[in-house]
Order: C-alpha cells, then structure tokens, then sequence
C-alpha cells in the first residue's frame, strides 16, 4: 500500500524543498530560483493541507460531533484561499476537483456541518 495522502500533503515544505535542490542540481541554481518553485508550490498546498485536514475530519467541537462556526469558517476559508492561490500561482483555472473544493465543500459543510463521515475514501 502506498503512503498516506494526508502525511505527503502534511510534508509538503520538506518535499518542495528536496524537488527544488534537486531541480537546482540537475538544471542549475539560476533555474531553481527563477521557477520560484517553493514559494509558488507552498502557497497553494498550504491552505489545500487545511482543506485535506478538514475535509476529513470526523468529528467537530458541536453535539453530534458537528464543526462550530469557528472550525466552518477555518475550513471555508481554507477552501477560499486555495482557489484564489491556484489561479494567481498558475495562471490558470481550477481544475474540476479545485472546483469542488471551492464551490461545493463550502456549501456542504453549511448544510451538514460537517464533511469527514461522507469522504470517498480513507
């Protein structure tokens, strides 16, 4: 079984920064600086980690284990920034699941209270 998504995205500075020294290695540093590879990368998996840790957890601070406002607007704005990061670091739209989680998650937490008992897989 391979690893766990939620520990890789967790990872994601360690990761960025091995990918970078080794673009720096094999292509030179002057390419690893001007692709801004880290800091472009960072922040859209910075608030896509919140989203991922959100998004799976099974119980908030509510009776019936739903999220409180507090834990919502953590998430939803999470979600907000991740779509606005993505298309300033990419220069392009999101794909579908970027749309999910910009469009959909939102909704669903307001109507649920939570998302972590209806994700797709573990």
């Amino acid at each position: 079984m391979g690893p766990d998504c939620r520990t890789l995205l967790a990872r994601y500075p360690a990761i960025l920064a091995f990918v970078r020294a080794t673009i720096a290695a094999k292509c030179g540093e002057t390419e690893a600086a001007d692709t801004d590879f880290v800091e472009r990368h960072s922040r859209v998996l910075a608030p896509l980690a919140l989203v991922s840790s959100g998004t799976r957890r099974i119980t908030g601070k509510l009776p019936n284990g739903l999220l409180d406002d507090g834990e919502k607007a953590e998430l939803k704005g999470a979600c907000a920034a991740f779509g606005l990061v993505w298309k300033a670091s990419y220069q392009r739209e999101l794909t579908p699941k970027g749309h999910v989680v910009v469009a959909h998650v939102p909704w669903f937490v307001d109507t649920y209270g939570i998302c972590g008992v209806f994700e797709e897989g573990s």
